[in-house]
């Protein structure tokens, strides 16, 4: 009798010293946690710059900072949306809504990505008006440059976004 007592004491100090050293690693060791309880509360946003107005010497404007609207998704939060809807005021078909929210969910189910690039501003309009509606949605302005003229964009700095090709090479 006496020695089974003495067994249940050891397998329960054991086990508890076992339980010690694994919180131990977990918390003073281990970064991993640590990380992933930070990217839980520290939320990055990327804020796009101004950039200088450039004038002709005579004061005309040649290049202008215009803002440009993205329809952002977080496909984990869009999930109770009424689609067709959706469709008919961003007038889209149920084909494209589909392939965007699978490339949504294939780069991440919990962070936003750009599911409509550079809405007009009548959209942006219509956007703001019913955005309430489709949770997971969101807009994300930023500061794109326009040139007064059709002229002269390689003296005045074109700009444009990288091919996937620029982006590998």
């Amino acid at each position: 009798m006496k020695q089974r007592r003495y067994i249940i004491q050891l397998l329960t100090f054991l086990v508890a010293l076992i339980f010690i050293f694994r919180l131990l690693f977990i918390q003073v060791f281990d970064e991993t946690y640590a990380k992933q309880a930070e990217d839980n509360i520290v939320s990055k946003e990327i804020e796009y710059p101004n950039r200088g107005l450039i004038f002709d010497r005579n004061g005309k404007l040649l290049v202008f900072n215009q803002p440009e609207y993205d329809l952002m998704v977080i496909p984990r939060e869009a999930r109770e949306v009424d689609i067709d809807q959706f469709c008919r005021i961003f007038k889209m078909s149920r084909e494209d809504y589909d392939k965007k929210m699978a490339s949504a969910k294939k780069f991440s189910q919990v962070l936003p990505s750009i599911f409509i690039k550079q809405l007009s501003n009548e959209e942006f309009a219509k956007t703001q008006d019913n955005l309430i509606m489709f949770t997971g949605f969101h807009v994300k302005a930023r500061i794109g440059r326009s040139y007064g003229y059709k002229t002269a964009a390689n003296a005045l700095g074109y700009v444009s976004e990288i091919t996937r090709n620029q982006l590998d090479r």
